[in-house]
């Protein structure tokens, strides 16, 4: 597990990451209850509500940092012996 622990993170990290955006492609899926942040950008958009739609984008942005910074941790807790790249 050595050699691999490095690529599992970054394809763990990077799955994530294309799942976050993808669900942009569900704009027309989601029910009237249900408002997705991608779906609300979108809508900020189209309405020319700028400021709101980057504000949302920088909440998202953050929301998927937070997640990959705890999927390194749980990687770096989970096998505490390994030698971590900086910069993953």
């Amino acid at each position: 597990m050595n050699g691999r622990a490095p690529a599992i993170i970054t394809g763990t990290q990077y799955l994530f990451v294309v799942s976050m955006t993808a669900i942009s492609a569900t704009i027309f899926l989601v029910s009237v209850r249900l408002s997705l942040l991608t779906v609300r950008i979108l809508e900020c958009i189209t309405e020319l509500l700028f400021a709101q739609a980057a504000a949302f984008s920088v909440v998202l942005i953050l929301i998927v940092a937070m997640a990959m910074w705890v999927i390194r941790l749980l990687f770096e807790a989970l096998y505490p012996n390994l030698k971590w790249q900086r910069g993953i």
